[in-house]
């Protein structure tokens, strides 16, 4: 997992020590350690560990679990196992972060407010292998403040000033 490149130009890599699936910036596909096999196009979310990553595709018949490993969906018979693995509570996602994300999330170089949120690292899973993982950029929501619709209290306040 992790190993991500530095350049906004290049690639995300999710891998572990033996294969990656790449997410390269604005491509909206994953690819397989070859960097050409399109594995899935228009990504929609990802949920993902040190082995599989879920996507939900855009794309009829591209959604499924990849293995990391292989560059192929998981076997028909493994898909249960595996997304009992990468889920959690009420549909979440228990790899390294908590919700389903956008791809867009996960290049690196993002800013706000293409970060995921903080709170949705999940420090608290003790099988992720590349705690380094952590250390990238989140949102913390202290910009989140910024965008939040005003209060029906602020409303108000702003409709006196305008008079009766």
């Amino acid at each position: 997992m992790g190993q991500a490149c530095t350049q906004k130009r290049h690639p995300t890599k999710w891998h572990d020590a033996q294969a990656a699936i790449l997410f390269p910036p604005r491509s909206g596909r994953a690819f397989a350690t070859d960097g050409r096999t399109i594995l899935a196009r228009r990504l929609e979310f990802l949920c993902f560990n040190d082995r599989y990553v879920r996507i939900t595709s855009y794309k009829f018949g591209d959604s499924g679990i990849y293995d990391a490993q292989t560059d192929a969906k998981v076997r028909e018979e493994q898909y249960d196992t595996v997304a009992r693995e990468l889920r959690s509570g009420r549909g979440g996602c228990n790899g390294y972060y908590t919700g389903l994300l956008g791809a867009v999330f996960l290049l690196d170089g993002q800013k706000f407010p293409f970060l995921p949120p903080c709170e949705w690292r999940n420090l608290n899973n003790p099988a992720l292998k590349n705690r380094a993982w952590f250390d990238r950029p989140c949102d913390d929501r202290s910009g989140r403040e910024e965008m939040r619709a005003p209060t029906v209290a602020g409303d108000t306040a702003v409709q006196s000033d305008l008079g009766p």
